[in-house]
């Protein structure tokens, strides 16, 4: 063979690949992605509400039968609002007689009780617990109004009211808003203002206020 056959020889030989690992791979097409929305579950944020409890109670003597009703309304609203709520129930424990009622549509609920009628006649203890509720997708947080109920000889004759201030201290008996126990004394409205510890401060009697000192002149005895 010649010199000029061998190198036609060489040179016709395919070259080959110094990396042997590096393969050709078949065409692939590309995956096809399509964008989607997660489904996600139907939820409400709930809101949560402080409220606010309050008590007003009614005394109907009946001295024959020697017993008197006293009916509580409790009353729930919105703090810092008068938005009242309608949804759950109201505890009662009043002179350690108890029950629950539900809210009505005024955001009130009333429970009464039937006591000797000494009972009216002597101080006692009142307390109201709202215990929460939920409307739609909003809660309302439980509150609890806790107060003293300062009564006297008079509650066992005549029909009366008793109803509460704002207190100005929460820690303690809502009474230190101050309490007034409200009769009709012989055809005459006559109130009676009461202070913790249980003192009378001052009287209305008709178009009158007179310092609590007056009481005895009613028939109660200042006690505090």
């Amino acid at each position: 063979m010649t010199l000029l056959g061998w190198l036609r020889k060489i040179n016709s030989k395919p070259a080959r690949s110094g990396n042997h690992s590096q393969r050709c791979s078949p065409a692939r097409g590309d995956a096809t992605v399509r964008p989607c929305l997660e489904r996600l579950e139907d939820r409400l944020a709930l809101t949560a509400f402080d409220t606010v409890t309050s008590a007003a109670i009614s005394i109907t003597p009946n001295f024959f039968g020697l017993s008197a009703t006293e009916t509580v309304t409790a009353s729930v609203m919105q703090q810092g609002t008068t938005t009242a709520v309608t949804n759950g129930n109201v505890a009662f424990n009043v002179n350690n007689q108890t029950g629950t009622a539900a809210l009505n549509g005024n955001g009130q609920a009333t429970f009464s009780v039937t006591l000797p009628l000494f009972a009216v006649a002597t101080n006692q203890t009142l307390q109201v617990s709202y215990q929460g509720g939920t409307n739609g997708s909003n809660t309302y947080n439980s509150s609890v109004f806790l107060a003293p109920v300062y009564l006297n000889l008079d509650n066992e004759f005549f029909p009366a009211k008793v109803t509460y201030g704002t207190p100005t201290n929460a820690t303690s008996f809502q009474s230190s808003g101050g309490e007034t126990d409200a009769l009709s004394y012989f055809g005459f409205p006559i109130t009676f203002n009461y202070a913790d510890p249980g003192s009378i401060q001052t009287i209305n009697w008709g178009a009158f206020t007179l310092p609590g000192a007056y009481s005895i002149f009613f028939g109660v005895p200042q006690l505090g």
